[in-house]
């Protein structure tokens, strides 16, 4: 029992000595070993609410202090305090550090203002989780052990590392992005620096001597040059910038819209009658835009002839009660014109029970006239953007008790029976929920922005259906036009045979990819109630009814839908808008006290 017992302490002892000789061994490969833990104290629980500002003075501000656990040199965000909009979706205002912890509170040094100035109220956030642009200026930077392991440790940690290709970065990088600097110095000494992508601001150094005879492309220090193609993310799919426009070459600005700038001049066309959607189109493909508009009895299409809108044809559905929900425009047959793609449906009953059906109708110019080359559509229809900026014209059923239902389809045209059909499955679409609700990124074939019914922009990795960056945020409701669509199970509210056998559904707003415009999304933010329930409240009961709504453009930038381009805040239902170029203009389709009305923003 004795030998037994020694041979079992023996082995024992082996197993820990390889044990710790091996984590010492793992230990030394991974030069810096506090920059791991440097990272993971700072950016471990983002967007954690800290507290809220409660006195300024020059450079420092105390904030009141909540339950997150806090530590003496942490940097955190501070955000606006937007009612009605959470924490976590605030804009960022400036980088505060903490200086000093008391029981209830904690004092902070002012670092950078990234926004307007600090107010009392302002939010105090954790920092989200920055992508980490690694740099080194060592020529053979995959086969030298130290840059492998700091790459290996950061990945394995979670984090988004994108690798510096030469000495350029991305123009457009994330508030929290980083930069590490791995360099080899003079001295013989190996440099390690993190900083802030934007601003510059050094977080963490430190220099190990004893490296000899590295070759390096550029000398320590070098400054960095901005550059708008970004390189492969290390760890994950490759993730390319989705802001270059395809009709310009990397490098090149414009002065027009297409810049994401904040528009400054505006045309106003006031309606003579109700309208619902806009379009603009080219009805015979002689380069001459139309403006085509979606009424509850039609669709009227108008020219623009020295300033002004002309009636050029005027088309009524057959159908006399109509919800009409959407409108598209997309050369469908090949012919140069454009077709129209009008997505409706009808009042209809079933088992008692108030519904809808849906019955589509796609309309083209021919000989002066609009006519139907396709009616009774069961589908809902838009016109998308793809990667490339291309329009690609899709179709999706409607759900038995919910509004979408199953794979959304290609709608193309049979050129042997001269008719519309649907097509294949759209592979890009593949389980997304909702037709209206999502654009594509470009240049990236897996990646996608989803509006969500919360109101708020993601960016999801498709394959995984992971959730990696999200937006800046919420929409708002959009109520405009609404249908009935049955129950499954009806609700009892009380009373003799008092009970609810539908639900009251409703058309989204438009949420359209521009890759001519600066690979841009538009959607509208919405702070207004409309249709009847703003006539009941208006000025009442809700200060919603006296709101400002909006269009915005965004883009995908690091972990975030960044908003980069917003028409002026409008104290008007917006209900539409759409686009025209040369000359570049977003036209925005209202509703104000005085009927409705055009504005054309460039």
């Amino acid at each position: 029992m004795n030998i037994i017992k020694r041979k079992i302490f023996q082995n024992l002892c082996l197993s820990v000595f390889i044990c710790f000789c091996g984590g010492l061994l793992h230990a030394q490969d991974i030069p810096f070993p506090g920059l791991v833990t440097f990272l993971g104290e700072q950016y471990a629980s983002p967007f954690r609410v800290v507290g809220k500002v409660k006195e300024i003075s020059n450079e420092r501000l105390m904030f009141e202090k909540r339950a997150v656990p806090l530590q003496k040199d942490r940097h955190l965000w501070v955000t606006e305090h937007e009612k009605g909009l959470s924490p976590q979706l605030q804009r960022q205002v400036a980088w505060i550090k903490v200086e000093a912890i008391y029981p209830k509170s904690a004092l902070a040094r002012v670092e950078e203002v990234v926004g307007r100035p600090i107010e009392r109220g302002d939010w105090i956030l954790t920092p989200p989780a920055p992508v980490i642009h690694l740099y080194t200026n060592i020529k053979a930077k995959h086969t030298f052990s130290p840059y492998h392991e700091i790459l290996k440790a950061l990945v394995e940690g979670g984090y988004k590392v994108r690798e510096v290709s030469g000495d350029s970065y991305p123009e457009e990088a994330g508030a929290a992005d980083l930069l590490l600097r791995i360099e080899a110095g003079e001295a013989d000494h190996l440099l390690c620096q993190l900083e802030r992508l934007k601003g510059g601001r050094v977080l963490y150094t430190k220099s190990l001597p004893g490296w000899r005879g590295i070759a390096t492309a550029f000398p320590p220090g070098h400054v960095l040059r901005k550059a708008v193609p970004v390189p492969h993310l290390a760890g994950a799919p490759s993730l390319r910038h989705p802001g270059v426009p395809i009709s310009q070459p990397p490098g090149t600005t414009s002065s027009t819209f297409r810049v994401a700038k904040p528009a400054e001049k505006a045309d106003l066309y006031r309606l003579s009658e109700e309208s619902l959607r806009v379009i603009a189109c080219d009805l015979e493909g002689d380069g001459q835009p139309d403006l085509a508009f979606l009424q509850k009895g039609g669709v009227t299409v108008y020219s623009i002839e020295k300033g002004r809108l002309t009636e050029k044809v005027r088309y009524s559905f057959p159908e006399k009660e109509v919800f009409p929900l959407h409108l598209h425009a997309i050369d469908l047959d090949g012919d140069g014109g454009d077709e129209l793609l009008v997505t409706l449906s009808k009042p209809a009953h079933v088992m008692d029970k108030k519904d809808n059906r849906l019955c589509s109708e796609v309309l083209s110019f021919k000989a002066g006239d609009l006519r139907a080359v396709a009616m009774g559509l069961p589908y809902y229809l838009r016109v998308i953007r793809n990667r490339q900026g291309n329009p690609v014209a899709l179709a999706q059923r409607e759900g038995e008790y919910q509004q979408y239902a199953g794979s959304i389809y290609l709608v193309q045209w049979n050129q042997g029976a001269k008719a519309v059909e649907i097509g294949r499955a759209y592979k890009p679409a593949a389980n997304i929920y909702s037709i209206y609700q999502f654009n594509l990124v470009p240049g990236d074939p897996d990646r996608v922005i989803i509006l969500e019914p919360s109101t708020v922009l993601h960016g999801y990795f498709a394959p995984e259906e992971r959730v990696e960056a999200s937006g800046e945020r919420v929409y708002g409701p959009f109520r405009e036009m609404g249908y009935p669509l049955k129950l499954e199970k009806e609700i009892p509210l009380g009373g003799f045979d008092s009970k609810k056998t539908y639900k009251e559904v409703y058309a989204p707003r438009r949420f359209e990819l521009r890759v001519a415009f600066d690979g841009q999304s538009f959607i509208i933010y919405k702070e207004r109630f409309g249709g009847l329930v703003q006539n009941l409240i208006k000025g009442k009961l809700s200060n919603r009814a006296q709101g400002q709504d909006q269009v915005v453009g965004v883009k995908w930038m690091g972990n975030r839908i960044v908003e980069t381009w917003q028409s002026r805040k409008l104290a008007k239902d917006v209900l539409d808008f759409t686009f025209l170029e040369k000359p570049d203009r977003v036209l925005i389709l209202y509703r104000d006290d005085d009927g409705y009305a055009l504005e054309a923003f460039y």
